[in-house]
């Protein structure tokens, strides 16, 4: 099963789920020709950040010693920073993603009081930042404070994506909204974080690459900017894209650029497989993060 998730720029166009007579969901970019029907474009549409009562709370406890959580970097050293987001709550999936690159990362290159996951799930939010734009925002500024010139950050952002290259934020019942990656750079940029690898896993997200592309910057994406990415399903652990990363590869001992090199590779035995059209994912790293990225597979 996998979720087939965008937006069209014409005004009657929209993003579809229903289900079928046998109980099978199915999404599209076709009005379906049934009366029972989820328009997703126009739900995403209507978000705006807020949260309930209990959920502020939580997350208020949450905030309240977070800036002394996060560890100072070594100086004269690079230090790595991670942060993973799971921007859609109905698909436990990004959840799984979201907690299990944290704990890859903290186990493995020593992220541990260097690390957040942010995640959108009614069963996460006593334990976990909302994944919203804002809390985004606030946990790279607060990185960006403690880190030195040298230390690097890895952000992977999983959920569904768009036509128009949004990654979709989705918590019912309470409401968040979706964002480009013209402000995954602004807050980068504001957070003063200078080395970036920026992983996302979500359809069409190599739409994001113009915005996010600096000398300093690693960009990995599931698809291209045209393409739909697979993997998406409360079935799985992993989307494609995530599995060949973290499970196939670095789980297993390869280091981070290598396995973001690879990723394309192993998500094209995996389509080939069911006969899925390609998603074609990219993999675009600036001239001075050449050299840098090296670092990394030194610790």
């Amino acid at each position: 099963m996998f979720l087939l998730i965008g937006m069209s720029t014409p005004l009657n166009a929209g993003i579809y789920k229903w289900t079928d007579e046998n109980g099978k969901t199915h999404y599209s970019d076709k009005k379906p020709q049934i009366n029972r029907f989820e328009d997703i474009e126009e739900r995403i549409n209507r978000m705006a950040n807020a949260y309930s009562d209990s959920v502020t709370r939580q997350q208020e406890k949450l905030l309240e010693n977070y800036e002394e959580s996060i560890e100072l970097g070594t100086p004269n050293s690079t230090d790595l920073y991670f942060v993973s987001f799971a921007g859609d709550s109905k698909q436990r999936v990004f959840m799984r993603e979201a907690i299990f690159t944290k704990n890859l990362f903290d186990q493995n290159y020593n992220t541990k009081d260097k690390s957040t996951a942010l995640i959108n799930n009614s069963r996460t939010t006593e334990d976990y930042l909302v994944a919203s734009d804002e809390n985004l925002e606030y946990v790279l500024k607060t990185m960006g404070d403690k880190m030195n010139d040298e230390d690097i950050i890895y952000l992977y952002l999983t959920s569904h994506g768009s036509k128009n290259h949004k990654l979709s934020v989705d918590f019912p019942p309470h409401t968040v909204k979706d964002f480009g990656g013209n402000e995954v750079r602004r807050m980068l940029d504001e957070a003063g974080i200078k080395w970036r690898i920026i992983v996302i896993s979500a359809c069409y997200s190599g739409g994001f690459i113009e915005h996010l592309k600096t000398d300093h910057t690693l960009i990995a994406t599931a698809s291209d900017a045209k393409n739909t990415s697979f993997g998406c399903s409360d079935e799985r652990e992993f989307t494609y894209f995530g599995e060949a990363i973290y499970k196939r590869q670095m789980s297993q001992g390869v280091g981070i650029n290598k396995s973001l090199q690879g990723a394309d590779d192993i998500v094209s035995s995996m389509e080939k497989l069911h006969n899925y059209k390609s998603s074609n994912p990219q993999y675009w790293i600036g001239d001075k993060m050449q050299s840098k990225i090296g670092e990394l597979e030194e610790t």
